[in-house]
């Protein structure tokens, strides 16, 4: 239970992890670029260890990461900006420093827990860059397809026994992933230290939204493992600061019992028993899910056929640095592609003494160099989300020609030499004038320039009725509602107020009845509430008055079955009569 909980719920929210390691100097005119701690050229990683990784300030959100060759898999448990669990995977490419690159696919309407088999369905997400300085320390780079900011996440080996982290164990199998692959589109990945295991099984909810259980299961012999399956919601999204999720359901239990170190057979919590075999994805022959046949030169990656070795477009990032020295500050600005080792100089950094920095002109020199940095960022944004890619050079040279023009003309020009200079290389997004709607992948939908997960709409089966959201039975209209108006008598004994008649009835939900009284000829008029519970109940509301003073709140706490109550008006007078609208908010039957 404590790796369960340290893994996936538990976190101090601290989320500095996730902040730019260079410190922000503010500044564009007076802040060239530093020169990079390196280049992609020079700059040599290591290998990672299988196995799971986390943020420990981030906790809620786990990486699960296997090497085969010169491929990785990873998959990320996480959450929906609505709290929904989701996941992510990426088949990613070694480069040539070490570096694992690869796109970030989302999967959808595949095989619940204990459903039938059904294929999935993928669309990319973004692209992700693995980098490790240790067999145990790395950094994932994720650039979203939606066009919001990149993020840089730090990765850890997530400890799993206890006390001791990291035992060695006697288990007979391998860690690492495992499917099925007869059901292709879901997998579980498997983690074992000592005698305590972290399970990870990533497939859809019985609507086909991707879902996930994470297990803390036990190792009761070498090839036997077990442990329940819990579900979580409400943590932090990809490209989201941190939240605290919290246990959701528990799916039951899930077995394991390992043939060879390659083969199981899982029991889901039905008691339907599953082959299993090692996920192997480091060859072409290997299949991945869901299954598709690709002519060459493709190669099958993420479930989809892809040309091997395309240029992957990684969003660049502004890196500023500021170096004091007991004179004064050195300045300067970056443009990085993945986290700050890889980075492009525009200009060479520049000296600002301390007596400079008292100068009134410099601090305003100052603050126009931070709006031009802003207005860059906003000129990648736009680029991005419009799926137009400049070249890492192209646009490199945009902004360093715009900057060094800015410097010697001493004018405010920066912005629109950079955004000229793009749209003559045929890059128009990068204009504020030119349209740009962000390309979404289903369920999403382009939404005030991002993609969104529009609401499922909610469709009522007769004899039910939507209302405030829910579906609710209407009850028969066969009682005679109760009228009236203040100052009045009640309009059966005045005929010539028939208009005053109130002879509707809303339904709010089963077992409580309203009715919704309008008038005319400036008459005030009010509604009455009924009980049709079997019981007493308690019944609160709000009641709305036609002079537009604020609501009263009222309740009936022994209201008794089948009564009919006039909502409590204090002050009647001064409020001109009765209620206009009566909005319930608790029954509560005694």
């Amino acid at each position: 239970m404590f790796t369960l909980l340290a893994l996936v719920s538990c976190g101090a929210g601290d989320t500095s992890a996730t902040k730019d390691t260079a410190t922000s100097a503010a500044n564009l005119l007076s802040a060239p670029a530093l020169t990079a701690a390196g280049t992609g050229s020079d700059v040599s990683y290591v290998f990672p260890d299988t196995g799971w990784y986390w943020n420990p300030a981030e906790g809620g959100r786990g990486f699960a990461i296997e090497r085969q060759g010169d491929k990785i898999f990873l998959s990320g448990f996480l959450y929906e900006s609505n709290g929904h669990p989701t996941w992510y995977v990426s088949t990613m490419e070694m480069q040539s420093n070490k570096q694992f690159i690869g796109a970030l696919a989302r999967f959808a309407g595949g095989q619940s827990l204990t459903g039938d088999y059904k294929g999935a369905t993928q669309s990319q997400v973004g692209y992700a860059v693995l980098s490790f300085v240790s067999p145990t320390e790395g950094t994932l780079y994720v650039t979203p397809d939606t066009g919001e900011n990149a993020v840089t996440v730090k990765l850890q080996r997530f400890p799993i026994s206890s006390p001791t982290p990291f035992l060695a164990s006697a288990a007979s199998f391998q860690n690492g992933w495992w499917w099925s692959d007869k059901e292709g589109g879901r997998g579980y990945f498997i983690e074992v230290q000592g005698n305590q295991a972290f399970v990870g099984s990533f497939m859809y909810d019985t609507a086909g939204e991707p879902t996930w259980y994470v297990s803390s299961a036990n190792l009761s012999a070498p090839n036997k493992l077990s442990g329940s399956l819990q579900e979580y919601a409400g943590g932090q999204t990809l490209v989201g600061g941190y939240k605290s999720a919290a246990p959701k359901a528990n799916a039951g239990n899930m077995n394991f019992s390992f043939t060879a170190a390659d083969a199981a057979t899982m029991t889901l919590p039905n008691g339907k028993a599953v082959q299993l075999s090692r996920f192997g994805f480091s060859t072409t022959n290997s299949s991945a899910p869901p299954s598709v046949t690709c002519t060459p030169p493709q190669i099958l990656q993420n479930g989809a056929c892809t040309t091997a070795n395309a240029p992957v477009p990684i969003r660049p990032v502004f890196y500023f640095t500021t170096t004091p020295v007991p004179s004064g500050n050195y300045y300067g600005v970056m443009l990085c592609y993945s986290g700050p080792y890889e980075c492009d100089t525009l200009v060479d950094s520049i000296f600002v003494s301390n007596e400079e920095l008292q100068d009134p002109d410099t601090a305003e020199a100052l603050i126009y160099a931070k709006s031009v940095a802003e207005e860059f960022r906003q000129i990648i944004d736009r680029l991005w989300r419009a799926k137009t890619y400049p070249s890492r050079s192209a646009l490199a040279a945009a902004f360093r020609t715009a900057i060094q023009n800015n410097l010697a003309n001493q004018g405010k020009t920066a912005v629109n030499d950079a955004t000229n200079y793009l749209m003559t290389a045929g890059y128009p997004a990068a204009s504020t004038s030119a349209p740009v709607t962000p390309t979404c992948y289903a369920p999403q939908v382009p939404q005030n320039g991002i993609c969104v997960t529009p609401p499922k709409p909610v469709t009522c089966t007769a004899p039910q009725i939507l209302s405030n959201g829910s579906c609710v039975t209407p009850l028969p209209l066969n009682v005679k509602p109760i009228y009236g108006a203040f100052g009045i008598a009640p309009p059966e004994s005045h005929k010539q107020f028939s208009d005053d008649i109130c002879d509707s009835w809303q339904v709010i939900g089963a077992p409580v009845v309203l009715s919704t009284c309008t008038t005319k000829s400036g008459y005030w008029g009010y509604e009455v509430i009924e009980n049709r519970s079997a019981t007493r109940a308690t019944i609160c509301y709000k009641a709305y008055f036609h002079s537009g003073a604020a609501p009263d709140k009222g309740c009936y706490y022994y209201m008794k079955s089948m009564e009919i109550m006039r909502p409590y008006c204090p002050d009647c007078g001064s409020k001109k009569g009765g209620a206009r609208q009566i909005d319930l908010i608790e029954f509560t039957p005694q």
